[in-house]
């Protein structure tokens, strides 16, 4: 496989760690994992109720499927492989068309899908409600990155199409971030190309990515300087922690989904990353839904 087969390594740790995503208890999953993989599965609510604080989001999902940003980027990827100047309305339809009532998706819809959803009605039948502000701070934000990173295309698109869900300063700081560390990788280790590009990090998670390279305890750092849930002051700091610490891609799996919280959306970043020096296997992406291998592989 392409070491530069982004989309598919994405989507591959989204779907890896849906069996698991959203469970808040890592001490329940330490545990299970000393019984069995925790990669790969189905949620199961009976599980998901012995595991709480949990949320059970995906009781449609099947193995090899993806949370909701995980489609997301499927349904963008496609969408710019046919129109590379595809506008951020276009990726608003696009969208639209999707998760509306009575639309192909059957799986769950995050807050900001829903807002998209009252405002695209709101236009459509002018009704003349107040536009809801589109304000984001979660990891659907580098859906476009990932996306645009595939194919080729400026953080500047990047940019413009995640401001659909976000107004956040903070992402394209991190796009150049990661940027650094993928550009890095070409002569440095990981572990060389992360400290390198931390210095690019937004100023408010300066403090939060220096610890996460400095802190080799991963409980202790997400205590003290991050956390489980899924806004980016506490993914991104974890995502850094793992690529640092983590001695391959089986290895960063186990230690984000012991994180326990935003586990899957985590895991498409991490992944993404990883799979520049760890191509993941066409065994291992075999276990992806058949709807998924259409997606280029760079």
């Amino acid at each position: 496989m392409s070491s530069k087969a982004y989309v598919m390594h994405a989507l591959l740790g989204n779907a890896a760690t849906l069996g698991i995503h959203w469970i808040y208890n890592p001490t329940f999953l330490a545990n299970l994992a000393k019984k069995e993989s925790l990669f790969f599965r189905k949620q199961d609510p009976k599980m998901y109720e012995e595991a709480q604080p949990s949320y059970y989001a995906y009781p449609l999902a099947e193995v090899g499927d993806v949370t909701s940003q995980g489609m997301f980027l499927y349904w963008l990827t496609e969408a710019l492989k046919k129109n590379p100047t595809l506008t951020r309305e276009a990726y608003g339809d696009l969208i639209y068309a999707q998760i509306k009532p009575g639309g192909d998706y059957a799986g769950y819809i995050e807050t900001y899908g829903h807002k998209l959803i009252i405002n695209t009605l709101n236009q459509k039948m002018k009704l003349s409600l107040p536009i809801i502000p589109m304000e984001d701070d979660h990891l659907i934000g580098f859906v476009p990155y990932i996306a645009t990173k595939q194919l080729g295309l400026s953080n500047a698109r990047a940019w413009d199409l995640a401001q659909l869900f976000t107004s956040k300063e903070e992402y394209p700081a991190c796009y150049e971030m990661f940027d650094a560390i993928i550009f890095g990788l070409e002569k440095y280790s990981m572990q060389e190309a992360v400290q390198l590009a931390i210095g690019k990090a937004p100023r408010r998670f300066a403090v939060q990515v220096k610890k996460a390279i400095e802190m080799k305890d991963t409980a202790a750092f997400v205590k003290d300087y991050a956390g489980t849930a899924c806004a980016i002051n506490q993914s991104i700091p974890i995502i850094i922690h793992l690529l640092y610490h983590s001695k391959d891609l089986k290895d960063a799996w186990l230690r984000n989904a012991l994180i326990s919280g935003a586990i899957a959306e985590r895991a498409m970043l991490l992944t993404m990353i990883l799979g520049i020096k760890q191509p993941a296997s066409p065994d291992l992406i075999k276990r992806l839904s058949k709807k998924f291998l259409s997606i280029s592989l760079g």
